[in-house]
């Protein structure tokens, strides 16, 4: 199921890391993140391993996609 591809790491998407690191759910190094205004806490998951806004090829990389961004965007 890993990597998991987490496009918006803000409120959605960082409630649902932030949850995932309480359980140890899954490892940082399983996380990609895309996000074009990082919060501090995808910087500290990046710091632990997580992989925040890498280049495009390593997007294929990903077997699950989350979608955590306002609708309007």
């Amino acid at each position: 199921m890993t990597p998991i591809l987490i496009l918006g790491a803000g409120r959605m998407g960082g409630a649902l890391i932030q949850g995932w690191r309480k359980a140890e759910a899954f490892a940082p190094a399983d996380l990609i993140l895309r996000d074009p205004h990082p919060t501090d806490l995808a910087a500290a998951v990046a710091r632990d391993g997580a992989r925040l806004n890498p280049p495009d090829a390593a997007l294929g990389e990903a077997r699950t996609v989350l979608l955590c961004v306002k609708p309007q965007l």
